[in-house]
Parts: C-alpha cells; sequence; structure tokens
C-alpha cells in the first residue's frame, strides 16, 4: 500500500510533465517508474496493460503488412492474441470478441482491403474473421444481416446526399427547405426527422468514414 501511495504520489507531482508526452513515451516511463516502486510485481500487477500494448503493436505491424491478403492478416492477429494471450487466450477473445474485432477493423490498411473488395467477398472475409474470433454461426449470420443493412442505408444515405448536395447548387435559399423535407422522406422514409435534426446540429451521418463491419 505504501509503495502504491508513493507512485501515485508520484504521478500527482508530475502530471504537468507526463501530459506533454506522447503515447508511447508516456507508456514507456510510466512502466519505469512502476519497476522502480514495486520491482518485478510491477510486470504482474500491470500484466494486462503490458498485453494491450503488445496488442497494439501487432495491429501496427498489421497496418504495415502491405503484402499480406486480409485472410492473412486475420490468421496472423488471431495467432498473435494466442502467443499474448498464452493459455488464457480463448477465454480472453471469447469475452472480448467485439472489441478486438473493432480494433482490427479500424486498421486503415484492413478497411483499404475490404473497400477494395466486391460485396460477395467482402461478406466471405468478414464472417472468416468473425469466425476466427470464435462466433457461432448463428452469429455470423446475423452480423451477415446486419452488413446487408448497413449496405442498404449507406446506398441510401449516399444517394441523399448527391441529391442533397445539387438541391443545395440549384434551389433558392427561400424554397430550399421544402424541397429538402420531400427528399429526406424519399430516402428515409420514417428517419427523415431524425436526419433533419442531425443536420440542423451539423452532423451528417454519410459524411462520415465508411467502416466495414462497424458502420
Amino acid at each position: 500500500y505504501r509503495k502504491l501511495a508513493a507512485y501515485r504520489e508520484w504521478i500527482k507531482k508530475n502530471v504537468s510533465m507526463l501530459t506533454e508526452l506522447d503515447r508511447n513515451r508516456l507508456d514507456d516511463l510510466l512502466m519505469d517508474k512502476r519497476k522502480e516502486f514495486f520491482g518485478d510485481d510491477a510486470l504482474k500487477i500491470w500484466e494486462m496493460e503490458l498485453k494491450r500494448k503488445e496488442v497494439s503493436t501487432v495491429l501496427s505491424d498489421i497496418q504495415s503488412a502491405e503484402d499480406l491478403s486480409f485472410e492473412q492478416k486475420t490468421d496472423f492477429y488471431r495467432k498473435q492474441l494466442d502467443a499474448i494471450y498464452g493459455d488464457t487466450a480463448r477465454a480472453y477473445v471469447q469475452s472480448n470478441q467485439q472489441s478486438l474485432m473493432n480494433q482490427f477493423l479500424e486498421v486503415k490498411s484492413i478497411q483499404k482491403d475490404l473497400h477494395a473488395m466486391a460485396r460477395e467477398e467482402r461478406k466471405e472475409q468478414l464472417a472468416f474473421l468473425r469466425k476466427s474470433m470464435g462466433l457461432d454461426e448463428a452469429a455470423i449470420e446475423r452480423w451477415d444481416r446486419l452488413d446487408d443493412k448497413r449496405d442498404e442505408r449507406w446506398e441510401k444515405g449516399l444517394a441523399y446526399m448527391k441529391a442533397r448536395n445539387q438541391v443545395l447548387k440549384k434551389t433558392p435559399a427561400a424554397g430550399r427547405e421544402q424541397i429538402l423535407d420531400q427528399l429526406r422522406r424519399d430516402h428515409f422514409g420514417p428517419e427523415a426527422e431524425t436526419v433533419k435534426q442531425e443536420e440542423f446540429a451539423g452532423f451528417y451521418r454519410f459524411n462520415r468514414d465508411r467502416i466495414y463491419g462497424k458502420n
């Protein structure tokens, strides 16, 4: 307890300096200090944090692995999770399927791969990822149906944004909102009012990046 109190006091005294460090330097400095206060026990106390950092390194490696296919990257990711978490890997992956898949899908090179695929190939590769992460067939089918709904929503949304931009270019401001209201109803039906309120708040959902497997 005294060691922990001293460690926290050190952080409190150095918070200004710590907030100026980049993420990697901060992590390294904190671990050095933890070892200074707790010795080898620090590796046990912060074991899960160290493992999460290893996973981040793996994701960086995947980002750089341009010569690997999506399937090969998936295999590499899964094997590295097994190596990092050892005997607890299966249970850990089972308990953290969603967050682990999201981390993988957020890697830019992974999205580049998925965007380059035809729709059916993309569906197959996403199913392969989900199976690799331990999802059963019923869950994979539910995700597949959700992907179909997302694809349909994005197709409508992008078509709406294209039409909306044309209205903004060609229609005088005085009569514009009525046309936009009808345009939203045509594309979104019951959701039209929600989309309108989002736009009034400055949020345009279809100006976001499309992250296949997530939105």
